[in-house]
């Protein structure tokens, strides 16, 4: 009697622990933080445990990551720059963005768009996405990201834009095969209620034995 109670014990924390595992939680990098400037600046943020490492890049020069009031971006090394935005007067400016575990690139924010710029985002090996206005941008298809590969937040045309947010979640594979869909919470609420009905059944049987 007592070793059917373990093992049912065991059966419903398996059951409970591949649920827990299987839910994902989106989380926000808010580069407009100013509580946080300093560490948004280093370029290594960490949040709800992933961290994400942002390198300043400038074709044919230098900069470093910047956050003012107004905005964020790269201040490039030279007279002429808007330190912070994501722009080309000292050479074209990029963000490479670069996680230490394997996320889902949800959604990006950027703010002072006018009507002549351009940006685009390129997600790992993905063909690269237009960024035509100030706004968020929401992905569904073609956003994995294995750890250490990278995005690249980028200037194209124009006076160049504020880079202001991104959201990202952890990317849940099952088994060796890579999956796109991460349950969401009510998947996982479903699963959960399906557990402990499974868990009263063997309960309700272990009494009637």
């Amino acid at each position: 009697m007592r070793g059917k109670s373990i093992s049912q014990y065991v059966v419903f924390t398996s059951i409970l622990t591949v649920v827990c595992s299987a839910s994902a939680v989106p989380v926000q990098f808010d580069l407009r933080d100013t509580s946080a400037t300093s560490e948004i600046e280093s370029g290594t943020i960490v949040r709800s445990g992933i961290t994400a490492t942002l390198t300043p890049l400038v074709d044919g020069g230098s900069g470093s990551l910047n956050q003012t009031s107004s905005g964020f971006g790269i201040n490039a090394v030279g007279g002429g720059d808007d330190t912070d935005a994501i722009d080309g007067d000292e050479g074209a400016e990029t963000i490479a963005i670069r996680f230490d575990v394997d996320v889902i690139w949800q959604q990006f924010t950027v703010s002072s768009f006018g009507s002549s710029d351009e940006g685009r985002v390129t997600i790992g090996a993905f063909s690269p996405v237009a960024i035509g206005a100030s706004g968020s941008q929401v992905f569904g298809t073609n956003n994995e990201l294995v750890a250490g590969n990278q995005v690249l937040v980028s200037y194209v045309a124009g006076n160049g834009f504020s880079f202001d947010s991104f959201t990202v979640e952890p990317w849940i594979r099952s088994g060796t095969t890579d999956s796109n869909s991460v349950p969401d919470g009510g998947a996982t609420i479903a699963l959960l209620g399906l557990s402990f009905a499974g868990f009263s059944l063997l309960n309700r049987h272990r009494k009637q034995s």
